[in-house]
């Protein structure tokens, strides 16, 4: 056989390397990201520290039950506080990241010496191709021994940015920042601000990026309200406080925009995880929106944004906060605005978990058993379903549920008079719920969960 000349050969490897070119780049222009970019914020509060087997499921469901949104709602960017520490991983980021199939990027930090320790965390769909990843060291904490990936020891309240770049569908570079501010006063918070905004000025200068036009996104837990100085800062320096620009009529609506104060927080039980109702004006006070997703960009619309996780999902609130989704427009594509999740369409909105109050009523003799045959149909957020029972009545009762699974994170609960408790099914078929009050009364009820 006739070998071809070394030339040919030569050919042949520049035409198989064109191809294999060509190949990649459509392969890439085939999962080019949509124009509609979704932001999610959320401080998840996982450096609870596990009392006992039920309350580590409880966590796996929060886990759980944010992997599947985020799955569900295709989110392109997640920005979390208090994402340390779960399933011995030092940060939340990496289970995340392994479930999701995200890049990833983090650094450890610790809210209060040996209690809350916490991380920054930046999860992005792989299409975004995460690359240029730091941190930002925010004044006014305090200095830490480790590496901050593997292990931290502060010496005090630390408080960092951690920092990425995206690359968006037209090329263009976008500045991600996720950060947890821990600033004792209102100095010292707009002191960390504008630190965070001279770096982001400054990486970005450096790669080349004309700051009239940069893109950037930097969302957290930034314990402040809209009207503080720190947060009036973003807006003078070009910074787009999303929910309140979808919101221009009631950015400071503490009942619509709230999100710390989740009856998470002010119910909160390491067993009854969940347990509470749902948010008043009263309860909450006036100074809840403290979690922000701002944008700057010149080609940057806010098509949407909503206050995410306020109410209780399946039997438990996903975190002692309520979270921010925003979605934006990247260019200057005419996109439709997409519905907003808790208003414009039932399809969206998981059930709610359903509610059982107990009265004293409900033992009167003519009322020993209640007929509810509650029906928990399989919508909504993740597999599981979840029922609240609530005592109503005068006294001491005590809840036990049986059926084809045992309920979590306990079949029984006993509850004083105003307290709650949640119970979560993982399996779908009939269980029977029976209340005893404290003279041996008792009330029945068929809970039908498919």
């Amino acid at each position: 056989m006739v070998k071809p000349p070394a030339r040919f050969k030569l050919y042949a490897w520049i035409i198989a390397v064109a191809a294999l070119v060509i190949s990649i780049s459509n392969a890439r222009a085939e999962t080019k990201p949509s124009r509609v970019f979704k932001v999610l914020e959320l401080n998840f509060n996982s450096e609870i520290v596990p009392f006992d087997d039920r309350d580590e499921k409880m966590r796996d469901l929060r886990f759980a039950a944010i992997v599947e949104y985020i799955k569900r709602e295709s989110i392109d960017v997640v920005l979390i506080a208090e994402g340390w520490n779960y399933k011995g991983y030092p940060s939340l980021a990496i289970p995340l990241a392994e479930a999701l199939d995200y890049d990833y990027h983090y650094r450890l930090v610790e809210g209060f010496p040996g209690l809350l320790y916490d991380s920054n965390v930046i999860l992005s769909k792989k299409d975004y191709w995460m690359g240029g990843r730091h941190k930002i060291k925010l004044p006014h904490t305090a200095w830490a021994l480790g590496d901050e990936i593997h292990t931290i020891i502060p010496l005090g309240k630390r408080s960092v940015a951690v920092g990425a770049r995206l690359i968006l569908p037209n090329g263009e570079p976008l500045y991600v920042y996720a950060t947890h501010l821990l600033g004792d006063t209102d100095k010292d918070r707009t002191d960390q601000v504008a630190a965070l905004n001279h770096a982001v000025k400054k990486i970005s200068a450096r790669d080349g990026v004309d700051w009239r036009y940069a893109n950037v996104l930097v969302g957290g837990d930034l314990n402040s309200g809209p009207d503080s100085p720190e947060m009036r800062y973003f807006g003078q320096n070009g910074y787009l406080d999303t929910w309140a620009a979808a919101h221009p009529d009631h950015f400071n609506d503490v009942i619509s925009a709230t999100s710390c104060n989740s009856p998470y927080s002010w119910h909160y039980n390491p067993i009854n995880l969940g347990a509470g109702m749902l948010p008043t004006q009263d309860t909450i006070g006036t100074n809840g929106r403290i979690d922000y997703v701002f944008a700057r960009g010149n080609r940057i619309r806010v098509l949407a944004s909503t206050v995410m996780f306020t109410h209780p999902y399946n039997g438990f609130w996903m975190s002692d906060h309520y979270g921010v989704l925003t979605t934006l427009a990247l260019d200057d594509a005419q996109v439709a605005a997409p519905p907003n999740p808790l208003t414009d369409s039932d399809d969206v909105v998981p059930a709610l978990t359903k509610v059982l109050e107990v009265t004293d009523s409900h033992f009167a003799p003519c009322e020993k058993e209640i007929d509810c045959d509650l029906e928990l149909p399989a919508q909504g957020l993740i597999a599981m379903r979840g029922i609240a029972v609530v005592n109503k009545s005068g006294d001491k009762i005590h809840v036990k549920i049986s059926g084809p699974a045992r309920a979590l994170p306990s079949p029984s609960s006993s509850l004083d008079a105003g307290h709650a408790s949640s119970f979560v099914f993982t399996q779908p078929g009939n269980y029977d719920l029976v209340v005893h009050d404290v003279v041996g009364d008792s009330l029945h009820a068929t809970l039908r969960v498919r």
